[in-house]
Formats: C-alpha cells, structure tokens, sequence
C-alpha cells in the first residue's frame, strides 16, 4: 500500500490547484482541471491559501515532479541527503540530462539557485517553485540556450518540517507559521560550509565539486534589521576573493539587478546591512560574512560568484517571494546576455596562483569614500491572530524616505599570513610492534590504537585522528592532497605556539579556538603518510583558511584539530607546517610505477604525421587525430577523432583516404553535424565516451587572450586511454588553460608554435603543472613554429620531452 503522507501533498495541490496568468505576480485562478490547463498551472501552498502557509517538503517535491511532467526540459535528481535521510532535490534544466557530467559538457554558464537554508526564510523556497512553474510554461525558453541552471528549493528540508507560529518572532507572516532556522541537528547551515558536520553541507560541497556551478545564489530573509529595502543582498567581501570575480559582482550583475528591478517594479534594492547600534550612524555590512563559513563567501573563495540575498522581514509574505522571483529573474537575464564574462572570470580566477602572496586570516570593515543614500521606511505593529501577546511588524507603503549616511561595506585585512608552496601535515610513525600506520588511520572516535588508553595521550593515536580529519574534510570540499610514500626531508616553516585559548561558550557544537605565535624556518621529515597539499590549485584560497595556523574560520579555528592541540602537555607547534618548497606526488601503486616505467615510456605506438596528426596504434586498431597532409599509403583509421573545425585539423580530403566501413568518428558538435552518414560521437568538454576499442575523455580546448578558438565553440581535446591503460593527451588547439590543471595523463601531446595556441614556455609550465610523464610538443614545423620551440619547451618542462621526427 503506497504511503497516504506522499499521496496528501499531491492530492491537495491536484484538488485546488488554480491557473497562473502573469509569471510577473502570479495570482489566483480557475481550477487546474478547466479547459486548456496543465500541471504548469498549478498553484504554490501560500497561493492556495492567501500567503497565509508555507509548502512542506512533500509538496515541494510533488510540485517539482509536477513541472518536470508538464516540460521536457526540467530534469530532476538528487544531490545528497539531510541529516534525517530526506532526499535533497535538484531540477537541472538547459542540458540534456540531470548528471553532473551532461551538465558541465554543455560549455554553459552555470547557475546554482537555493532556498531554505534558514528554514523560517522560507520565501525563496516559494520563489524557486515560481521559477519553475515560468520555466514549465515556456516562458523562459531563451536562457536555455546559454544558460543552466540548477535549483533546490528546500535546502533545509528537516527545519522545514518543524512548522511553529512562534518560529520567526514578529517577522510579517506567514501566520500559519514556518519551519526552524537550525536543521534536525539544531546546527545551523548557514555557519557549516568550512567545518562541514552537517550532511546538508557536505551535500552542497559535493554538488558545487561534480557540477561546478559559475554562479552560486543562497537566498534568505533579514533577522530584522529595520530599513526600507524589499530586498538586500552581498557578495563575498573576504579579501581573499579573486578581484575579479568581486569586480564582476559589485562593478556589473548587482547594479544592473538594482537597476531592473527599480525599473521595473519600482521595488529598491541595495547591499545588506543594519544600522549602528552606538557612535556614528552609518549602514554597516556584517563583518563575519567575511567568513567562508557563510554561502556566499564560501562559492567566492572556490572561485565562484557567490550572492547573498536577504528579503525584508517585515513585508508582506507575497511581497517578499516576488522580491526573491524578481531577483533570480534579473540574475538570469544578466547571465544569459554575459555568460562569457563570467565564465572567464571564474576560470581567471581558477588560474590565479596565490602562492608567495599574503592572505587576510583577520579582516575589519572599511568605510566607503562617499556617503550613500539608504531607503528607510516606518513600520506599524499588526496583532497576530493565533500567537497572544506577540505582534507582528508590518512594512508601512507610502513611507519611504531617504537618509544620506556612511556605508562600511569591505573588508580588509588586518592581519595576513603567506600563502605557502604547500601545507604539511607530518604524521607520527607507529609505536614498535603496533599494527596500522599511513594506510590504516585510526578514524576519530575509533578505537585507540595500539599503545594508547581511552583518555591517555598517545602520539601515534592522536595523529592519525587529526590526519584522518584533515583527510575527510579536504576531500569533502574537493580540494587535492597527497600521502607522501617513504621519508622525505623538506625545507619548511613551522608556527610557533605563544599561546593557546578556547572559548568557554560552545557556539555551533564547537568551542573556538585561537593560537597565537609566529612562523620559523626549520627542516622537517615527513614520515611516510605524511599529508601534502599543493597550493598550485585552483581551490587553493579554500585551502588556505582551512588550514593556515591562524586562520579564524580554519579546521584549527573549530577544534577539527584538537586532536593534537588540546593535549596536556600543549604542544609547541601548530601540527600543519608550510614549504615553498615543492613535494612531488610519489606514485602511489607498483601497478601505477610499472605502467609509468615501462608503459609510458614506450612511444613506439605513437606516430606524428606532422602539425597536430598523430596516428596512435592500439593493439591491431589505428586511432588518428585531427588527420591532415596525410603521407601516402597511410594506413585505414578504426577511429578517427576530430579537436575542431579548421582545414589543419578537419580535413574531409584526408578523411577520405583513411575511413573505410565502420570507421568510428569522435568530433565536437559543429564537426559532426558535417560527417553526415558516418557512425559519429559528438563530443564536448567534460564528456566521457567508449569508442570501440578506446575510452575518450574530451577536454576544454580555447584561447585566454585571442579570438581564433573560442571557449563558446565547444571546441575539444582528448585524453585517450589505450587498451594497456596507457592514457594519451592530445590538447587540440589550446591555450594554457586553468582545466588542464586536472588532466591525468601519461603521455601529453601540446602545441608550442605560439600565435594560434600556448607558446613554448606556456606549453611546458602547464605541463608542469598536471605532471605527464612524457610531453611530445607538436603544432610546429607547419603553419607557425619551429623545432627550436620544441626545444625550448624540453629546457622548461621538468619531465622527459620527446621531440619526434615527422613520419612520412
């Protein structure tokens, strides 16, 4: 028998649902089941009962499998879980399936859309489901076509669930009352992206790692804060933010949403704030919002636009949901007219090293240069009709007035630290005769290992805990690390505890702690197991709070690393040390170190024709990529990839002479739209294929600073994985861009002519960068470059470089 609790959500919106006219304010309406209705015209639970309710998750979900029935276009899934088990839902729309991997492939600007974190700011839950039922309608067809976007209404779906009258105080309605702020927990999620003990937050790390979303929006309502604005918002203002990504937020999207939103709705908007409580009355932002802690900081410091939007408690429940829908409108009108700019700055900003630079781990407020006129408006008490002795605050229209005052809006650092080469966190060799070691962490709350007593120190015991922490939380938020395999002596810098102080209070299930003290030089053994993690990545900002000896909103910051720092005797030196010194990966397997000696190293299968040709033998199959000027005789392709569209590397001539029946084609989307009758895979960056006898990744292929391969083509490389495991990487025509960063590779096939792709010396740091075993430069000798750029290249690239002589 199906559960009646799932069936009620559905029967209840089935039953009263009622037609939308405007998706601008949508209003009641006839019945679902008039003529000429559809499930797209279904009504919200506050619509259906006059702002007065707010939806459960139940009707949330049903409301969502509703539009994903009336439009081919929502795809929905699920992205992890809350901490009582419900689902948390994704609706994907603009690609052609709900996978991260359909997602990324599309080469479109991402945007990400959430609601509900506080579960009593429940409007932009609603405004999502608004969005939606646009989208279902047809209404928003246009920004599919360079946009996606994924959208969960109900982030805290458990707080949603603890329906109160009494749970947001003398917030404007609902009067049939809303959920909790904290989740079932009593955790709030809106403090938990750095420390991550919620599964909510360790679900929205997990989503922005696989789907990697260019714009991130968290969407709220004000604590109370009194003004006059139906809607403010923030950015992230850590001063470790990437420039330009704040440049993109403050100098373009914010002001062109204010701008339409006044035009439009005559509604104003403005940067979050309160006023001073003592001293100079000025609109100061929240200090701590500089923290990643909080969303919006968080996507910025992962390199992504992060957007705080607040709705005004103390207007009307409708008008703070058309507040929020007007908002996620004019945030997806800007995306779709300039996703070239943001997705350029977001990979800008991947690009970016830190290393050798200094980094705020304290911040204070900054006073703008010019005052700034701030809307405020009154405010009258309204009796709550269920709550005794509790009045609401209503938003008075018509009493708007302007008041010019002082606007402390940015962060800036007060205190820096040097981001390092990298961070090292050196483990503790087993006592003699215990069992484990590096591969057999003890995990926290585990047994004591071997030598150690529950409540005694033990060394070994109390390292492996902290390793095992710093493991879960660095893979937990995508960022990359290594193990180092045998000794190593590495030139380091320690930080030398002053003192050690724990707040008396608990505040979020964790006591705050501060170390003081200073960095010294010293020369560290990294024992093996030891943990590496490279700061030449592009989650390196992230990296740096969370593990930086006085990061304030670190793993140290809330006890993740107490472990080792709260044991008496206090140890002398923060546990995580920090090297300009490179640490290379070892090879993690006698598998992996047998493939690279012996695999890798053989080349006699790889076969360059000249320019960007290879022909690369399989077993009995004959895989070409990019074939062109091919010599006589060349033997019949099995496969045949294609990077892009121009005569050097789509040749249909060339293509003529090696293709025989059954001759498989990899190509992007406007190359196989002209192999018409073939058998082709179209392939775009992000995607993953089996093609006959070889796996193909395709790669992101585009010029950073000129015209002739641009990002908006989808234009592709490939990295191959032969039938030994070998895997081959030819970039196509390329520059140094940020996503070779995570290409794993054995053997790396890149252009070095410069003008048309990298130069040289690009060629070889990005090598440098992703570590193949083997570089093999090509684009030269043909069209731009010569073989004196190829040697070039094998000065700079600090791996073995072949230069191969053309095949004829």
């Amino acid at each position: 028998m199906r559960d009646r609790r799932l069936l009620l959500p559905v029967l209840l919106i089935l039953t009263l649902a009622a037609a939308v006219g405007s998706a601008q304010t949508p209003p009641a309406g006839a019945a679902a089941g008039a003529p000429g209705r559809t499930s797209a015209d279904l009504l919200t639970r506050p619509e259906l009962t006059g702002y007065q309710e707010t939806s459960r998750y139940d009707e949330v979900m049903a409301f969502m499998r509703a539009m994903a029935a009336a439009s081919p276009q929502i795809h929905l899934t699920t992205y992890g879980y809350t901490y009582e088990g419900r689902p948390l839902p994704l609706a994907v729309i603009g690609a052609p399936a709900a996978t991260p991997e359909a997602v990324r492939a599309t080469g479109k600007t991402r945007i990400y859309i959430q609601g509900n974190i506080h579960a009593g700011e429940v409007e932009g839950k609603e405004a999502a489901l608004w969005l939606l039922r646009s989208i279902a309608k047809g209404e928003r067809d246009d920004w599919f076509r360079s946009v996606v976007l994924l959208i969960n209404p109900i982030y805290n779906a458990d707080g949603n669930e603890r329906v109160n009258l009494r749970n947001r105080g003398r917030q404007y309605g609902p009067i049939g009352g809303t959920g909790q702020r904290n989740n079932a927990q009593d955790l709030d999620l809106n403090r938990d992206c750095i420390k991550l003990e919620t599964p909510e937050a360790r679900s929205l790390a997990k989503l922005m790692t696989d789907y990697d979303p260019h714009v991130a929006v968290d969407l709220h309502t004000t604590n109370g804060s009194p003004h006059g604005y139906y809607l403010t918002y923030q950015t992230s203002v850590s001063p470790n933010t990437s420039p330009g990504l704040i440049a993109l937020a403050r100098g373009r999207l914010l002001p062109f949403i204010t701008a339409q939103m006044k035009a439009k709705h005559g509604w104003d908007s403005f940067y979050y704030g309160n006023f001073s409580r003592q001293g100079e009355r000025a609109w100061f932002n929240d200090l701590d919002l500089y923290k990643p802690r909080y969303t919006q900081t968080y996507f910025g410091l992962r390199n992504r636009v992060g957007i705080l939007v607040e709705t005004y408690s103390y207007a009307s429940f409708e008008d703070r949901i058309k507040a929020n829908y007007w908002f996620l409108e004019e945030l997806v009108n800007f995306a779709a007219a300039n996703g070239e700019a943001i997705r350029s700055a977001t990979a800008a900003a991947d690009a970016e090293s830190i290393v050798g630079k200094p980094q705020a781990v304290r911040g204070r407020l900054v006073k703008e240069p010019n005052a700034v006129p701030i809307v405020l408006a009154d405010l009258a008490e309204e009796r709550h009709p269920y709550v005794p002795d509790r009045p609401m605050l209503r938003r008075v229209t018509g009493s708007e007035r302007v008041e010019t005052m002082p606007h402390y809006a940015t962060v800036e650092a007060t205190e820096t630290s040097l981001a390092p080469r990298a961070y090292l966190v050196p483990a503790v060799p087993p006592p003699a005769g215990a069992e484990g070691g590096a591969g057999r962490p003890v995990l926290p709350g585990g047994p004591p290992a071997a030598g150690g007593q529950p409540g005694q120190a033990s060394p070994f015991r109390d390292n492996q805990q902290m390793l095992a922490r710093i493991v879960d939380r660095l893979t937990a938020h995508g960022i990359r690390f290594f193990r180092v395999e045998s000794e190593t002596t590495v030139a380091a810098e320690q930080f030398r505890i002053d003192s050690s102080t724990v707040q008396e209070q608990g505040w979020q299930g964790m006591k705050i702690r501060e170390i003081t003290g200073r960095w010294e030089a010293t020369s560290v053994k990294l024992p093996a197991g030891s943990l590496v993690v490279p700061m030449d990545q592009p989650l390196a900002r992230l990296a740096f709070v969370l593990l930086d000896a006085r990061s304030d909103d670190g793993l140290m910051a809330w006890g993740l690393l107490d472990d080792v720092l709260a044991k008496a005797p206090a140890p002398a030196v923060h546990p995580v040390l920090r090297t300009m010194t490179a640490v290379q990966a070892k090879i993690e397997s006698e598998e992996s170190r047998r493939r690279h000696e012996e695999g890798a190293m053989n080349l006699d299968h790889i076969h360059w024709l000249g320019h960007a040709t290879f022909r690369l033998e399989d077993g009995g199959s004959q895989i070409y990529i990019d074939p062109w000027k091919l010599p006589a005789g060349a033997l019949k392709a099995d496969v045949i990839l294609v990077t892009h569209a121009h005569y050097d590397h789509f040749s249909e001539e060339d293509i003529a002479r090696i293709e025989q029946p059954g001759t498989l084609f990899v190509a992007p989307a406007d190359v196989a739209a002209k192999l018409k009758g073939r058998k082709v895979t179209i392939a775009a960056p992000g995607g993953t294929y089996q093609v006959g006898p070889v796996k193909v990744e395709a790669t992101p292929a585009y010029n950073l600073n000129k015209d002739f391969h641009k990002k908006a083509e989808n234009w592709v490389g490939y990295v191959v994985t032969l039938s030994n495991g070998q895997r081959i990487y030819h970039s196509g025509d390329t520059d140094a861009v940020p996503e070779m960063d995570a290409i794993k590779t054995d053997v790396a096939l890149m252009p070095c002519g410069g003008t048309y792709t990298m130069t040289a010396a690009e060629m070889a740091e990005a090598a440098n960068r992703f570590k193949p075993s083997v570089l093999i430069p090509m684009h030269w000798g043909d069209i731009v470059g010569q073989k004196a750029d190829a040697e070039a290249a094998a000065k700079v690239f600090k791996g073995r470089t072949v230069i191969k002589t053309v095949e004829k």
